[in-house]
């Protein structure tokens, strides 16, 4: 019980604090408005397409250059962050048995992360602690 608890805390938290929010009645909380449909923001503003030269002026050529040091320090972070977690579920205890599975998720977190940058989207990480909770729910 205590294992599958552990599986399952972030949903049993989030299910047991919607439930706290609809029993408290005399609170307002505030609640996120949630268009009916899959579509941009603010549509006469921009599309979901976003010109990487610039919409309204030319982007400047220096800050292109000027970029390249914030790339580099969040391609280094992604990558030892990815390396981190590959060690820790890639241990013997772990016993993992299919292994290309492994790397095909790898592979799957990569190309999501790059899908998801070309549309504005939040990258995924490798992150140590979903990723270990995720391998102890497999095995």
């Amino acid at each position: 019980v205590r294992r599958t608890i552990g599986d399952f805390g972030v949903p049993i938290a989030i299910l047991i604090m919607v439930l706290v929010d609809f029993s408290i009645t005399d609170t307002y909380t505030q609640k996120l408005s949630v268009p009916s449909g899959f579509k941009v923001t603010s549509p006469e503003k921009r599309g979901w397409v976003i010109n990487p030269l610039g919409s309204e002026e030319p982007f400047p050529v220096w800050m292109m250059f000027a970029s390249v040091l914030p790339a580099l320090l969040v391609y280094i972070l992604i990558f030892m962050e990815t390396q981190i977690t590959t060690l820790i579920i890639s241990k013997k205890e772990r016993m993992l048995v299919k292994g290309s599975g492994f790397h095909l998720d790898l592979l799957l977190i990569v190309a999501m992360g790059g899908i998801s940058a070309l549309f504005g989207l939040p990258w995924m990480a490798a992150t140590t602690v979903r990723s270990v909770t995720h391998a102890n729910a497999l095995t």
